[in-house]
């Protein structure tokens, strides 16, 4: 490999340049070169470099970047090859086990242990709809350097050829052109970030007079996280009335109470959290029409996500699988009812519960939380813990549904609101809540903000609190993968997959470079592609594919 460079012609001696070489992390420094009537010239064994794209930099004396240019090292294949091999080289039959080795081994016949796998399962003919999509190696060593949507990246690594490779050059002329601008970095003027990047998940606002107009300095906050895990703390807020809470936990979604008051202690304040950056409402274009084996596919994909949903073993009791029926409208005795039957906040338009009114109730103008004021006031209810953390059955049935205006919510929703802001709660049990299903029961909370009748209802924020869903770090969820001959008290289910038999994101190799997988074939026959992709242990690419067969009776 050689680079050549030479300084315009006419133009005086700029002093000695170097050349910068790296790929994927890997630099290589290579000796200063003069300018003069002679092109300054640097070789390098490609040999040195491992595959992905190299950068070649031409620095000056003074240490600035004058050039860049890009282009593409492949030293032999792109990946290591993953060795697949299942325990039959005849087809499986429906609902049998399948049991796969994956090994590795460098080109030396070396195990590799320690690579980080992922393995999938799908239908042969979806995993080839397109041939030249984004893989593990397509990402590692081009389109994650590129700026730009690449077209195809599997392409240029699917058949390498000579034109491929020009292909490629071609590609890297273009999406890798560079520019320095470098003025603001040699001085040390660091860019101004409107929104800076959160090293943790953080919430931030600001507390205002009860109109929404002046900020409040020194306003005590305290911020209640009820889920998915329980803390509490305090803050102030500074003089323009703004704070921010930052460092604490939540994956999924955290759900968070903020409770400001005044340095005196007035509650008639308003806390308005930052949304973030606005996000222009903006008409999609519609989508092409999709060719045959697509559309085919997203409707199976479609009804395998409807299975899997009603199969979820965590929707049910343990050791149960129970379907919802929707039952006809139950009649029961009328009772005294504080909201109206035609109020548009009741689900279903529900009516007949056991009915707490709080609007007229003297322990609920006290400020308590709405389970407290709950408690020893309905048969069959069952309320047990303290504010914030209380929790609430119905005849020992589990947790009820909560409705919160017409809404369903979760019980850590219902654990913030404080009871004066609470018109009347229905409580429906055993048939009343046949209508809403499920066997737990509901409790519908009705405020006095959704009332349109309630005399001085305010349509504004509630004053000095507001709950705030945040989304939080992603819970990682299991791939639903059952295990079919253990003995079961009832007789299993239809099986949900049709696309796909299994996915497992987390495949380690041991010493021996070698790693096992065990999954069962579903209800459908058909040739099914497993594929496996990662890195090992030194950062290469790996995939690796075979194909097994599912013929039912």
């Amino acid at each position: 490999m050689e680079a050549r460079y030479q300084g315009p012609a006419g133009a005086p001696v700029p002093g000695p340049v170097m050349l910068l070489t790296e790929v994927r992390g890997f630099l290589v420094y290579m000796a200063p070169r003069p300018i003069g009537a002679a092109p300054a010239t640097w070789k390098v064994s490609k040999a040195r470099y491992p595959n992905g794209i190299l950068h070649l930099t031409l620095v000056d004396a003074q240490g600035t970047p004058q050039a860049e240019r890009l282009a593409f090292v492949q030293n032999g294949a792109a990946t290591v090859p993953a060795a697949l091999t299942p325990d039959k080289t005849s087809s499986y039959g429906l609902r049998a086990p399948v049991q796969m080795k994956v090994r590795l081994a460098d080109a030396a016949g070396q195990p590799l242990a320690a690579a980080r796998l992922s393995v999938s399962v799908v239908e042969a003919g979806l995993a080839g709809l397109d041939p030249t999509a984004e893989t593990v190696a397509s990402n590692l060593l081009l389109t994650s350097d590129l700026a730009g949507y690449v077209e195809g990246p599997g392409y240029y690594f699917q058949n390498p050829t000579a034109e491929t490779a020009r292909a490629l050059d071609d590609l890297l002329l273009t999406q890798g052109w560079r520019r320095f601008v470098w003025k603001n970095v040699v001085s040390g003027q660091a860019p101004y970030l409107e929104y800076p990047a959160d090293q943790a998940l953080a919430l931030g606002g600001q507390v205002l007079s009860e109109h929404g107009y002046r900020p409040i300095p020194n306003s005590q906050l305290t911020f209640i996280q009820t889920r998915p895990i329980r803390q509490v703390t305090t803050g102030v807020t500074n003089a323009a009335g703004r704070f921010r809470f930052v460092g604490f936990d939540g994956r999924d979604t955290a759900i968070v109470t903020l409770q400001a008051r005044r340095a005196q202690g007035g509650s008639n304040v308003v806390i308005r959290p930052d949304t973030g950056p606005s996000v222009e409402n903006l008409r999609l274009p519609p989508l092409p029409t999709p060719p045959g084996p697509i559309a085919d596919f997203v409707k199976r994909s479609r009804q395998q996500q409807a299975d899997e949903h009603e199969m979820d073993p965590s929707r049910h009791p343990v050791g149960m699988v129970t379907r919802n029926i929707l039952l006809d409208n139950v009649a029961v005795t009328a009772k005294r009812v504080a909201v109206p039957p035609d109020d548009p906040r009741r689900l279903y338009g529900a009516t007949g519960g056991t009915v707490i009114d709080f609007a007229s109730n003297p322990t609920a103008q006290s400020g308590l939380s709405v389970f407290q004021v709950l408690q020893g006031r309905v048969a069959g209810l069952t309320i047990s813990g303290s504010p914030p953390n209380m929790s609430i059955q119905i005849r020992n049935q589990g947790t009820p549904q909560f409705i919160l205006d017409g809404a369903r919510v979760d019980a850590d929703v219902i654990n913030t609101l404080v009871s004066t802001d609470i018109q009347s709660v229905e409580v429906f049990k055993g048939n009343e809540a046949a209508i809403f299903g499920g066997s737990g029961g509901v409790i519908a909370i009705y405020t006095k903000r959704a009332d349109p009748k309630y005399k001085g209802a305010d349509k504004g924020p509630a004053p000095g609190i507001a709950t705030v869903k945040l989304p939080g770090y992603y819970q990682a969820r299991e791939f639903y993968a059952p295990r079919y001959g253990a003995p079961t008290l009832t007789a299993p289910g239809p099986d949900p997959r049709r696309t796909s038999l299994y996915w497992n994101p987390t495949v380690r190799t041991n010493a021996a470079g070698e790693a096992a997988l065990t999954f069962f074939t579903g209800d459908v026959s058909g040739t099914f592609r497993t594929t496996v992709e990662g890195i090992t242990a030194n950062g290469q690419p790996v995939r690796g594919t075979v194909t097994v067969t599912v013929q039912g009776k």
